[in-house]
């Protein structure tokens, strides 16, 4: 009995994301511009769970992002993304280039949530949107 009062008072950390938890493939992204990038062939992958993004080139022509995030209503905030190498203590991205490749804006970027079921994703902000499929 003891056994069972003290499990149930543990705090376990949970995702409850929903369908926005999974892989998803980066399809497309689109800006404002009428300018498209086609990424159906490219690798390139949002992996999110919990409150953490990993954005991976699994093509391995660019650095893996790690973002922390926030859902707020139907918005999706990222927080401060780094490049994800702990052999190097995930340095701060100082350079927006490195971002542009995954469809992020500057440092901390918000996102409205324009499609979100269990197979796709759509997401805009001011310059552009972003299609996903996931996995």
């Amino acid at each position: 009995m003891t056994v069972l009062a003290f499990i149930s008072s543990c705090e376990m950390e949970s995702s409850h994301g929903g369908d926005l938890d999974g892989y998803w493939h980066l399809q497309r992204i689109e800006t404002t511009q009428g300018h498209a990038a086609d990424y159906q062939d490219k690798r390139v992958f949002w992996a999110i769970q919990g409150h953490l993004i990993q954005l991976t080139d699994r093509d391995y022509q660019h650095a893996f992002l790690v973002s922390r995030y926030v859902r707020q209503g139907d918005s999706l905030i990222l927080e401060h993304p780094y490049i994800d190498d702990r052999n190097h203590g995930d340095p701060e991205i100082t350079d927006p280039e490195i971002l542009r490749f995954y469809g992020l804006l500057p440092v901390s970027s918000r996102y409205h949530i324009e499609t979100l079921n269990s197979d796709r994703m759509s997401l805009s902000a001011d310059t552009l949107s972003l299609h996903f499929r996931k996995l």
